[in-house]
């Protein structure tokens, strides 16, 4: 009986002893997966940091390497970089043109002046106001404008820096174009109706002379319309024919000087006439359409 009771004492014993082994590896375990959680949270936070700091010590690399090329680099080199930036700026400022908002406007007249300096020398005229009043002639004349960069790269000129830049000059002609810049085809509505609404693709290529200051003393624009006009009207005499008595210089954009002398010749007609009381019938320009009506359209389209 009193072993019985013995053997009863040490199973107990026994069950109660598993218990707490059962208790305690169920402890040790939880405690496994706190401390593992824990290192992996430790671990990834050690990992961004790490991160952080390769990468802040990679861009201050960038910026030491960046100084070491500028050092490096030949004083044209740097200018020629420099001036091409500008000419790339200069092309997003007028992409679709002259603006049509008065405060873009000011803008790209800002900018203009920024970048060349009031002697700067383009076509007939200098300024950078100059520049900015061809842009706006072309722009107003035409139903829409659109330049699309095709290249740009710069030369070294004895102490300057010369920047080549070529475009696609993209214009749409409307009706007011034709009466603007090609008033001489107004008399052939047939040729009116198929030059209307033309979208010509013309190639522009610009040379601009830039002084030690990094500034353009000098803007040479040629835009060539010749090719395309022969590519869509599929006429070279037709072509010709059209751009013989347009109202543009060598280069392509508005010939400022033409407007201005055939305005005035027109209104010196129509006043010698009026003053010699000669009927408008009588008049050697009567195959014309209306002088009074041309010349109302050449005041309201000057610059």
């Amino acid at each position: 009986m009193v072993a019985q009771k013995r053997k009863k004492a040490n199973a107990d014993a026994d069950d109660e002893l598993k218990e707490k082994r059962r208790i305690q590896w169920k402890l040790n375990q939880r405690n496994s997966r706190l401390k593992k959680h824990k290192l992996a949270q430790d671990l990834m936070k050690a990992n961004e940091a790490a991160t952080h700091d390769i990468d802040e010590l990679q861009r201050r690399l960038d910026v030491l390497a960046g100084s070491a090329l500028v050092a490096r680099e030949p004083a044209s080199v740097f200018r020629g970089n420099a001036a091409v930036r500008i000419i790339e700026q200069y092309y997003q400022v007028f992409q679709n043109g002259f603006a049509t908002c008065p405060v873009q406007q000011q803008f790209q007249y800002d900018f203009v002046r920024k970048i060349m300096t009031t002697s700067t020398s383009f076509m007939n005229a200098q300024g950078a106001e100059s520049v900015v009043d061809q842009w706006r002639l072309m722009t107003t004349s035409h139903h829409s404008l659109r330049i699309r960069p095709v290249s740009c790269e710069y030369m070294k000129e004895e102490d300057g820096v010369v920047v080549r830049a070529v475009s696609r000059y993209i214009v749409r002609t409307s009706r007011n174009t034709l009466e603007t810049l090609y008033p001489h085809v107004l008399s052939r509505e047939s040729l009116v109706q198929h030059l209307i609404g033309l979208e010509v693709d013309a190639l522009d290529t610009v040379h601009s002379y830039f002084d030690g200051d990094g500034r353009i003393i000098r803007h040479d624009v040629v835009i060539d319309f010749v090719n395309p006009l022969i590519k869509l009207l599929g006429d070279v005499n037709l072509a010709a024919e059209v751009l013989n008595g347009a109202h543009l210089a060598d280069n392509g954009l508005v010939d400022i000087e033409r407007r201005h002398t055939r305005g005035a010749a027109a209104v010196e007609d129509i006043e010698r006439l009026e003053d010699n009381d000669v009927p408008r019938s009588h008049s050697p320009r009567t195959t014309r359409p209306s002088n009074r009506s041309d010349i109302s359209m050449l005041l309201s389209t000057g610059p």
